[in-house]
């Protein structure tokens, strides 16, 4: 008897079957990569966190050793290296870096002594409620010059709802360095930290440390006036006034 024909597949994958297996890879790997792209993120924000609190901690540290006073504004992070576990020499210089410093999304490179962190000054006037940290350079009716200093703890009625650090990047915010280590004038909406995509660092906003020890993510608009208003640059987070 003649046998039945074999009309059995032939091993192997069609075309079309190939293609849609590709189609579902490409589909899967981009979910992938989103997926793993937030966990970063988030994963960068809690760390932003950490390092913030852990500035907040060694600043109170350091008021807690100087009769309650904050440390100097252009020196702030200098003044509390030792608090942050950093060796110092016999003069209290840093004698290396810190990661805590530096906020995981900063598009410096990590390890480059970049400073992610910026302190809020007060103005010239210490009667004006702007600002916690000192630093203009004043001068007396005599022509000396001194640095001006930084508020008490006690001056400070509302320290939940006032900013004591605040994320900002320049790319010369260096540690343990002068230069850009506070905001004491223009602080714009528009200059608030963002990624390469226009986003800001944390997703919703950037962070900020304030005077009670607490973080919060808040949007820039929250915390600083509109671009254009030039006379009212930091909304009343910023400063030790009634709200």
């Amino acid at each position: 008897m003649p046998s039945s024909p074999d009309y059995r597949r032939p091993f192997g994958f069609t075309l079309v079957e190939l293609l849609v297996s590709i189609a579902l890879i490409a589909v899967l790997g981009a979910l992938l990569i989103v997926v793993l792209s937030s966990v970063r993120q988030k994963a960068a924000t809690v760390q932003c966190t950490s390092n913030l609190r852990q500035i907040g901690i060694a600043i109170f540290s350091y008021t807690s050793d100087h009769q309650g006073q904050l440390p100097p504004g252009y020196d702030w992070d200098e003044a509390i290296a030792e608090y942050l576990a950093v060796s110092i020499d016999d003069a209290g210089k840093p004698l290396s870096y810190t990661s805590i410093l530096q906020c995981p999304l900063d598009p410096a490179p990590l390890g480059d002594a970049q400073r992610s962190y910026t302190v809020s000054r007060m103005t010239e006037d210490r009667n004006d409620p702007k600002g916690v940290f000192g630093a203009r350079t004043l001068t007396d009716a005599e022509g000396n010059k001194s640095e001006q200093d930084s508020r008490f703890l006690s001056e400070i009625p509302f320290p939940d709802r006032t900013i004591m650090v605040a994320e900002k990047y320049w790319a010369n915010n260096k540690q343990f360095g002068r230069a850009y280590s506070g905001t004491d004038g223009w602080m714009g909406v528009n200059s608030a930290p963002r990624l390469e995509d226009g986003a800001y660092y944390h997703g919703e906003g950037t962070n900020y440390l304030f005077c009670d020890g607490h973080v919060e993510l808040l949007k820039a608009e929250q915390v600083i006036h509109p671009y254009f208003n030039t006379s009212n640059w930091r909304s009343g987070r910023w400063g030790i006034g009634p709200r």
